[in-house]
This record gives structure tokens, C-alpha cells and sequence, in this order.
């Protein structure tokens, strides 16, 4: 606030401070009334916001004092009161004000990290439960652009409490922690770039978790939600729901995941797996309602997600591979849908026939529209076991979740040829869904006239694609 004033702490107790730029110094240090004498001064942080308040932390642990003591004054060092308390472990190695909240104070001591959202009246450790493990703090930076904290210890290495992190512990207060719930606001969520490395790694390679591949939101319960429904439900623009997923409980600070992709696409059962239907088309950009259910209340929220700037595909581009992911992701629903209803129809058909004579006319219309339906189910998708990789074992099934994969693997625009290839593959469909119904034609009718003479339930009605 005031490049003239330099505020110095000594290992021999002296708090050294100038008002002038460096002209005089006066030690502040005797004015600390309550404290041993000779401390090594471990740190001093002048406030960011107002000119005459900084904060001290004493350190003692050489004379054999393994206590916490931290000081504030807010007249340069003419009084000081002491903030720290029995809350706070271990002898301090470094206090830091937040850049955005002046209440908000990180504090380092030998046996971990210490917060206080009160201007030091009350302390909190952040411990194995926030992922900060009971370690010596020896440094404390707030990034002014990042906004992340960063955290060098002594036998842990370096440490970061991101930005996500950081922007809750600035809006939570002692007024929201005396609420049953309070709703935090989050930042914009930006579609990360794919990407891969491939490499050979030493033992002393970094290694650290990945950013949330989801846009989050973050919320504050007083007490633990024992009973009733705790979900967050994501709309899309229509209004209709995109996923959900169940929502935390236990009391505190709660941040969960919204999950932005649609639920895989549906893929006929069989022995090979459908590799490239996997995973469900994601939400592009955009503002998109959010609803807590919360037992019988619900909770509305928003999320915006936004594109990287610098993704090298247009939104033109990424247009198209909307639409195309989208296009392929309802055929194959509607796909599942018709080889559901084949295998169903064939199924009751079965069923009915193992009750029948052997030489029961019935039973051999029943047959007969069972064989038709596995034989067309046969070529639809393939059943065999042991066909893992062979191209050959491909059916309209692996083509269709063969084509998604494709669209849905690449952020820009698909070739020419992928994008042919749903046509090609919606032609293959309506041939599929033509010869179910004239199987259907050739022998429901004649089946459930006899089966209704018998006072016997009819088969069906069973459609196609609709």
C-alpha cells in the first residue's frame, strides 16, 4: 500500500519498521506484551488493506516452546493482541492475507496448515481430509493471477489448493457456516484439448492429479443429510435431462461433479463389446440449468461452459460434429430399440411354443417366426464368442458404435468419408427395420388369430423403429 513503509522481523526477536523508506527504523518488537522474550521473527505480512495492520508469527521452538504464536496490530506496531490459540498445532513458520479477502488468513506451522475466515479469531487445519497432510509449512504464496495457493513444505514437496479451491474458501463465511445450505459460486468451465503423452518415465518423475474433466459446483451443509433424495440433475436447453448424479452429504464444504456427457448410447447385448459407444455425446457451449434435489426441495443453479481459446477447430467445424455425434448417438438408440423388440418377439414366441404338442400347428408357426427373427438378429449383430478383433465379425451393431466412436474420438470436424458413412449406415437401418415388419406381417396375424381362439395372450404389437 505504501512502498515507505518496510516492515523487518530479525532471528534475534527484533520487528523492525520504517515508515520513510529506510531513512529510520524503530523496533516494535517490546510493544508485544504477552510473548517471550527472543524469538526468531519467522515472518511479517504487511495487510494489503489498511496501511498501519500487519501480521507477526513468533517462533520459539529453539529455546524448547513448541507453541503457536502469532500476533496483528493495526497502529504500526504500537499494540499488538494475539490471534492464534489453542486451535493452532505446532510453532508458526509463515502468515499470508488473502489478496481478496482480508479476512481470509493462511498460516503455516511445523505441523501443517491453519485457516481462518475471521481475521484470525478462529483457526481451522486443513488436514488428511482436505489433502493437506499434517506437514511442516515453511512458505506460503497467493498466485494474484491464478488464484491458487501455493504451499512449500518441508518433506511434501510443493503443494497447490487451486483456484476452485481458493474461490470457495473467499466467499465462506461464519454467517454460511450457521446455514443449513448455502450455494457457492464456481467459475465457467472450459472443454479441455484432447490429448496424450507417451513417454518413458524415470522414478523421480512428476506426478500430480489431473484438473476436473467436469464442471463442478460447489455447496455448504450445516449438518450431514441422513435421510431423503441429495441428487444434481443437469438440463438441457429444452428442459429435458442430460445425466444426474448422486450429491454429497456429510456436513461441510461439498464439491461435486455435474456430469455434462448424455448417457452412453443403448447397444444390442452381445459377446464383443461395442468399443466406440462407450461414452455419451458431452454438452457443448453454452449456459445450462442445474437442479439439487435436496428431499422435497430443489435447488436451481447454473453452469457455462465455454470453449478453449485456443482450440485450433471453428465452431463451424465443431457444428457439424455436433450434429453428426448427435445424428449417430439417436440411431443407435433407435437400433437397440428394434433388435430389443426382435429378441423379445422371439423370445415370447419360444416361450409359447415349449408348452405346445409337438405336432401342434401353433407350434410350428411359433418356430418358424422364431427362426426368422434369430436368423435376422444373426445378421444384425454378431454372436459368436471369441470374435475380438476380426473385422469380419462386424454387423450393422459394431458398424454403427464403429462410426460414434469415430465422430465422437475427434473435437473438429469429421472426413468426408465418416460423415458418408451414416447415410450408408441409416439405409442399412431401414433395410433391417423393412424386413422386421414383414416378418412380423407374415405371421402375427395368423399366430394371434389361433392364440385367440385358444383364449390364449397375443403376441405384440410389436413395431419397428419409431
Amino acid at each position: 500500500m505504501d512502498s515507505n513503509t518496510i516492515w523487518a522481523g530479525t532471528d534475534d526477536g527484533n520487528i523492525q519498521l520504517t515508515t520513510d523508506g529506510g531513512k529510520s527504523w524503530k523496533n516494535v518488537a517490546p510493544n508485544i506484551k504477552d510473548a517471550p522474550t527472543e524469538p526468531w521473527v519467522s515472518c511479517v505480512e504487511p495487510s494489503r488493506y489498511n496501511k498501519g495492520t500487519a501480521y507477526a508469527t513468533l517462533d520459539y521452538h529453539n529455546w524448547g516452546n513448541m507453541r503457536s504464536y502469532v500476533y496483528k496490530t493495526t497502529d504500526f506496531g504500537a499494540t499488538w493482541s494475539k490471534i492464534s490459540n489453542d486451535s493452532v498445532k505446532g510453532y508458526c513458520h509463515v502468515i499470508r492475507e488473502d489478496l481478496k479477502n482480508q479476512n481470509l488468513l493462511f498460516l503455516g506451522t511445523e505441523f501443517g496448515l491453519f485457516i481462518s475466515l475471521d481475521g484470525g479469531a478462529n483457526w481451522a487445519q486443513m488436514n488428511n481430509n482436505n489433502n493437506v497432510p499434517n506437514v511442516a509449512i515453511r512458505d506460503i504464496q497467493i498466485h494474484p493471477r491464478d488464484n491458487e495457493v501455493i504451499l512449500a513444505t518441508h518433506g511434501r514437496a510443493i503443494m497447490i489448493i487451486d483456484e476452485l479451491g481458493l474461490g470457495i474458501l473467499r466467499q465462506l463465511t461464519t454467517d454460511i457456516m450457521n446455514q443449513k445450505f448455502t450455494l457457492f459460486k464456481t467459475g465457467d468451465y472450459v472443454i479441455p484439448l484432447q490429448g496424450f503423452d507417451f513417454s518413458f518415465g524415470s522414478d523421480d518423475e512428476f506426478s500430480g492429479a489431473n484438473p476436473n474433466s467436469d464442471p463442478v459446483i460447489a455447496y455448504y451443509l450445516k449438518d450431514r443429510q441422513l435421510v431423503g433424495e441429495f441428487k444434481v440433475e443437469v438440463l438441457d436447453h429444452d428442459g429435458s435431462l442430460v445425466n444426474s448424479t448422486p450429491a454429497g452429504k456429510h456436513k461441510g464444504i461439498n464439491i461435486v461433479a455435474v456430469p455434462i456427457n448424455r448417457k452412453p448410447p443403448k447397444v444390442p447385448p452381445a459377446p464383443r463389446i461395442a468399443g466406440g459407444a462407450t461414452q455419451g455425446p458431452a454438452l457443448t457451449e453454452g449456459t445450462y440449468d442445474v437442479r439439487i434435489i435436496r428431499g422435497k426441495d430443489s435447488i436451481m443453479t447454473k453452469i457455462t461452459i465455454k470453449q478453449e481459446k485456443n482450440s485450433p477447430y471453428t465452431t463451424t467445424d465443431r457444428k457439424v460434429r455436433e450434429d453428426a455425434v448427435m445424428k449417430m448417438y439417436g440411431m443407435l438408440n433407435e437400433f437397440a430399440d428394434m433388435v430389443d423388440s426382435v429378441t423379445t418377439m422371439s423370445a415370447q414366441a419360444k416361450k409359447i411354443s415349449a408348452t405346445l404338442p409337438a405336432n401342434d400347428k401353433l407350434r410350428k408357426q411359433l418356430d418358424a417366426f422364431a427362426h426368422d427373427l434369430d436368423t435376422l438378429h444373426e445378421n444384425l449383430v454378431y454372436m459368436k464368442e471369441g470374435a475380438i478383433v476380426s473385422q469380419s465379425a462386424n454387423r450393422l451393431r459394431e458398424d454403427l458404435a464403429d462410426n460414434y466412436g469415430e465422430i465422437q474420438g475427434f473435437e473438429g470436424k469429421p472426413n468426408n468419408s465418416t460423415l458418408d458413412r451414416i447415410g450408408t449406415l441409416q439405409t442399412q437401418m431401414d433395410e433391417a427395420d423393412k424386413t422386421y415388419l414383414i416378418i412380423a406381417n407374415k405371421y402375427l396375424p395368423k399366430i394371434n388369430a389361433e392364440l385367440k381362439k385358444r383364449s390364449q395372450p397375443q403376441l405384440g404389437p410389436q413395431k419397428g423403429r419409431s
